[in-house]
């Protein structure tokens, strides 16, 4: 049984800025670091732009590898 309600934790601090973690599996063949890269930045694009809140840091935890 796999539980996908933990894969995203956001913590919002005393002056409301947001640092969000996620954990993600990446598929075999890609590259982890823009597959990260990629993440972070849509994350903080879409989380900025609909809360108008600014977000600190989005932290990308690759948990595996899984094959296609």
């Amino acid at each position: 049984k796999k539980s996908w309600g933990k894969g995203i934790k956001v913590t919002i601090s005393e002056k409301d800025e947001l640092t969000i973690d996620c954990n993600v599996l990446v598929h075999y063949g890609a590259s982890v670091v823009n597959v990260a890269k990629n993440i972070q930045s849509a994350v903080t694009s879409a989380l900025e732009s609909t809360t108008n809140t600014k977000v600190l840091a989005v932290n990308v935890n690759v948990c595996g590898i899984v094959r296609k």
